[in-house]
C-alpha cells in the first residue's frame, strides 16, 4: 500500500488545508444499474442549490474560497476548480451526466458538500503518492484524451504524483480536465 505524502511546498501555500482520503477495495466500476447513479446525481444536484444562495455566482462562499485558493498558485487564465464547474452546471439547469459508478459517487459527494473530490486506481501506482508543486517533468492524460501531456512548471501546477507518472494534474484541477477512474 503506497503512502500519501504531502510535501512542504503544498503546506506553504495552504497551511490550513484539510485533506481526506478513502480507500476502497474490490470495486466493480462497470456501468450497470445506471438509474441508481442518475438518481444519486439528481438528488445531489438538488442539495447543491444550498451553495448557490447569491445571485452573483462568484460571490457564493463555496466558489469564492476555491477561487482564492487558485490565486495562491499560478494557473492558466480562467482555470477553475471542479466543484465550480459542477455548481455552474447546476445553476444553469444542466444535468450532471452519468460517467461510471465511482465518478458518479464522487461527483455527488462534491455537489452535496461543496468540495472538489476525485478518485484514483491505486493498484496502478508504482510507489508513494506525493502532493506537491509540479516541476515540469510530470506526464498526465487529461479526461477525454488518449495522449500524454506535460505539467507546466511555469504555472506551478499542484499535482499528486506517484513514482513513474502523474495521477492528477492540480489538486484543484485545471480547466476541469482530470483523470478518470476507468473500468
Amino acid at each position: 500500500m503506497p503512502r500519501f505524502i504531502i510535501e512542504d511546498d503544498f503546506w506553504s501555500l495552504f497551511p490550513h488545508a484539510k485533506i481526506g482520503t478513502v480507500i476502497c477495495q474490490g470495486i466493480d466500476n462497470s456501468k450497470r444499474d445506471v438509474e441508481i447513479y442518475e438518481k444519486l446525481l439528481q438528488e445531489a444536484e438538488k442539495e447543491a442549490h444550498t451553495f448557490l444562495s447569491m445571485d452573483e455566482f462568484s460571490r457564493n462562499p463555496v466558489i469564492s474560497v476555491w477561487r482564492e485558493a487558485f490565486q495562491k498558485f499560478k494557473t492558466k487564465k480562467g482555470a477553475r476548480c471542479s466543484i465550480e464547474a459542477l455548481l455552474k452546471r447546476v445553476k444553469n439547469g444542466n444535468q450532471i451526466g452519468n460517467i461510471n459508478p465511482l465518478v458518479d459517487i464522487y461527483n455527488s459527494i462534491s455537489l452535496r458538500y461543496g468540495l472538489p473530490c476525485g478518485g484514483e486506481d491505486i493498484d496502478t501506482f508504482a510507489g508513494d503518492i506525493r502532493l506537491t508543486q509540479a516541476n515540469g517533468t510530470e506526464a498526465f492524460i487529461p479526461l477525454g484524451s488518449d495522449e500524454f501531456h506535460m505539467a507546466l512548471k511555469e504555472l506551478s501546477d499542484l499535482v499528486s504524483q506517484h513514482l513513474g507518472g502523474i495521477v492528477r494534474i492540480e489538486v484543484l484541477d485545471r480547466n476541469n480536465k482530470e483523470m478518470s477512474i476507468f473500468e
